[in-house]
């Protein structure tokens, strides 16, 4: 009998696979990874990226808060280009390229440190990085723990928590820049009557579709998220609200023409959308959120399936 037992085991040896000719039922067999399928990454370990992981390329790379670093960290304290990261002889190596307020490892500034697997690198104030090898199942697992703390579960859209974070974000970084931030509040017209007709399946399908056709409408730095309910956010960083109203009305007529149907039945869809920009003096998230839903609820009492934006003079950008 423990010979048996002993069969229905695979072994390990040297941390090598070797192979169980004895089918097992609900077994599957792992392949070994191997050192040369790891990929280095940085994990954010604190700070308002926090669980977010980066994989570095193949030679190096550079990290700070501007659009033209590799990996773009946009918290208050990290410079605009803060450190570089080179690959060189079989190692990384993390250079300071002057920043204001410093790297630091082990709580001592650095200028240039070899970097070592699981290795804890603060940038300026807040953030701190921590450096790994990893494999695609550790890249999928970090990934999936972040989307779970961002994204809505139904729409895949980013989540409430994440808007109020990035808005707060985007707002300061509108004022410092002297960039227009305009932000879209939208939600979908009678969409109690289509839970209450067709049943919350088919609102469940109707929130996805539009999202999905949303998202299909805007950029890949926009910031798209489920505010609450029926109801969504769409931030549109350096966009002049015009242009905001442009596409406003593109993801109208996007919505418009969908065809959802569930179980044979085609679901009727709209949406009213308003718009609020930074342009107007709103030097705070919760007024600009605020004023945007303002414009929103005038689309609703306009008639619904419309755009609402307030109006700007001709010398504004």
């Amino acid at each position: 009998m423990q010979d048996e037992q002993e069969q229905n085991f695979a072994s390990f040896e040297d941390g090598d696979y070797v192979e169980n000719t004895t089918e097992a039922v609900g077994f599957v067999p792992l392949e070994p990874l191997e050192s040369a399928k790891r990929t280095a990454a940085f994990v954010v370990i604190s700070g308002r990226a926090f669980g977010q992981s980066f994989t570095l390329g193949d030679s190096e790379c550079t990290i700070g808060r501007g659009m033209e670093c590799n990996i773009r960290l946009d918290d208050e304290g990290i410079s605009r280009r803060h450190v570089k990261v080179v690959h060189t002889e079989g190692h990384w190596v993390m250079m300071d390229l002057a920043s204001t307020n410093g790297t630091y490892h082990g709580g001592e500034r650095i200028q240039v440190m070899t970097l070592y697997d699981g290795a804890k690198v603060q940038l300026g104030m807040s953030t701190v990085l921590r450096f790994q090898h990893q494999d695609v199942m550790d890249e999928r697992f970090v990934r999936s723990m972040y989307e779970s703390k961002t994204r809505d579960a139904l729409t895949e859209t980013y989540n409430k928590a994440y808007f109020l974070e990035s808005i707060e974000r985007e707002v300061a970084f509108a004022l410092r820049h002297q960039q227009d931030l305009t932000l879209v509040m939208f939600d979908l017209d009678h969409f109690k009557k289509v839970n209450d007709t067709f049943g919350h399946q088919a609102g469940d399908l109707t929130l996805k579709m539009v999202a999905k056709a949303v998202t299909k409408c805007i950029r890949r730095e926009d910031i798209l998220a489920r505010y609450g309910g029926e109801e969504f956010a769409l931030l549109l960083r350096n966009t002049h609200p015009e242009k905001g109203f442009i596409l406003a009305e593109r993801i109208r007529r996007a919505v418009e023409r969908l065809e959802i149907v569930h179980e044979g039945r085609r679901i009727p869809c709209t949406v009213s959308l308003g718009i609020e920009s930074t342009l107007n003096g709103f030097r705070e998230a919760g007024t600009l959120i605020e004023a945007a839903d303002s414009q929103l609820y005038r689309a609703k009492h306009g008639g619904r399936n419309r755009t609402e934006a307030p109006l700007f003079e001709e010398g504004d950008r």
